[in-house]
Order: C-alpha cells, then sequence, then structure tokens
C-alpha cells in the first residue's frame, strides 16, 4: 500500500458499515498501537467520506488501489 493513492473495499459490505466503505478512500499510513503491556498492533489509517477510520492490518488484503 502507498500513503496517499486511492483504494476500493472489496470485501463483505455486509458485515461492516456501507457509509464508511462503500466509496474510494485514501491510505494515510500506518497507525500502530502500542498495548500497556508493550506489544505493537500494527494497524492502519484511512481517510473515508465522514473522517479518518483505524483498521486492522486484516482488513488490507481485501482492500485494491484504483488506477488513475
Amino acid at each position: 500500500m502507498k500513503i496517499g493513492k486511492l483504494y476500493k473495499y472489496q470485501g463483505n459490505v455486509a458485515r461492516l458499515q456501507k457509509s464508511h466503505w462503500s466509496k474510494p478512500c485514501v491510505y494515510l499510513g500506518p497507525a500502530p498501537l502500542v498495548r500497556e503491556d508493550g506489544v505493537v498492533v500494527p494497524n492502519h489509517k484511512f481517510l473515508v467520506n465522514d473522517g479518518v477510520r483505524i483498521v486492522d492490518q486484516s482488513m488490507l488484503r481485501t482492500m485494491y488501489e484504483i488506477k488513475q
């Protein structure tokens, strides 16, 4: 994934909020979360139509770059 590129969600929209993922979004980069016990959770940040959303690494498999 490249920061600043447009991506589209291609997974099962029924299990997510359609309003967030039905339109293209911009990848903003990694947003790791460091827990109190020191474990780093590799999250990622997207700019969607109603703000910034943080997702876990498993969602990246369902995001496809929109070629311009």
